[in-house]
């Protein structure tokens, strides 16, 4: 389940088994609009995605070029 600023985490709203969730302190929580960009992504960028994802396609290109040269 999320805790969130805006999320409405009440014991009335728990799971059919009637276990209550603990609340989670929001002293920290920022306002969306008070976020920079690296902290609502959450995540690092980079890692060479776009060149793993040109090398497969190229790769699956070459693969359906040679499947269709020894089919026809």
């Amino acid at each position: 389940m999320r805790v969130g600023r805006y999320m409405d985490i009440s014991p009335e709203r728990g799971s059919e088994s009637g276990a209550s969730h603990a609340h989670a302190p929001t002293d920290n929580v920022k306002a969306p609009e008070d976020l920079s960009t690296d902290e609502v992504r959450q995540g690092v960028t980079g890692h060479g995605v776009r060149y793993v994802l040109i090398i497969s396609l190229a790769t699956s290109l070459v693969a359906l070029g040679i499947a269709w040269v020894l089919v026809v």
